[in-house]
């Protein structure tokens, strides 16, 4: 009686190869998109906390500044604004030729804060800061969009009581958004001490 041998034929062998490179192509696949999510996750969180540090910065001295319809306490720059701040000991209302000036400016793709004392004036709490460093190149004196294209937006209103801050930024500014390079927005209105409105 013949032996009978059992094996695989070739198309058996091909289906099977093939069926096993599409299986480890779907796992590479997903497992390849899931980095390219969770990397975008972490640039957008770094690029939001950047953002969000910066308006925060903004708000604590935009809050704090002080002036008159003569002297408004928040006035708008070439590249940004600037605060009128009283930092003395002895804090006198009544006088603003000693307050500090807090001027925010964007310069590239760089934000920065800088502190100056005043007639008399002492107290400024730092000298210059880097706030961001993701912001889209461009200062715009409006209202911030739903889409901006800019990075930094001033509005100041009320005879300079209140202003309407707006920063837009990227992990790489200067390059398209994408999945990988999400645009992050923010944007707040402030009121001085001086304002009518508080």
């Amino acid at each position: 009686m013949p032996k009978e041998y059992r094996g695989f034929t070739l198309i058996e062998l091909l289906i099977a190869t093939v069926l096993a490179c599409m299986i480890i192509l779907g796992i590479f696949s997903i497992d390849l998109f899931g980095r390219a999510h969770v990397m975008g996750s972490k640039k957008r969180t770094n690029v939001q906390n950047q953002i969000s540090n910066a308006i925060e910065f903004m708000s604590k001295y935009v809050l704090q500044s002080t002036g008159d319809l003569s002297q408004p306490a928040i006035t708008i720059t070439a590249a940004g604004f600037n605060t009128r701040v009283d930092f003395n000991t002895t804090q006198t209302p009544g006088n603003l030729a000693d307050d500090s000036t807090v001027s925010f400016s964007l310069v590239g793709n760089q934000l920065t804060a800088s502190c100056v004392n005043n007639g008399g004036g002492t107290g400024c709490p730092f000298v210059s800061e880097i706030l961001t460093d993701k912001v889209i190149a461009g200062f715009s004196n409006t209202v911030m969009p739903d889409a901006p294209t800019s990075g930094f937006y001033v509005s100041i209103t009320n005879s300079g009581a209140t202003v309407d801050i707006g920063l837009a930024g990227k992990y790489k500014p200067a390059e398209v958004s994408s999945i990988d390079n999400p645009l992050v927005s923010f944007k707040t209105k402030l009121n001085s001490v001086s304002s009518p409105t508080r």
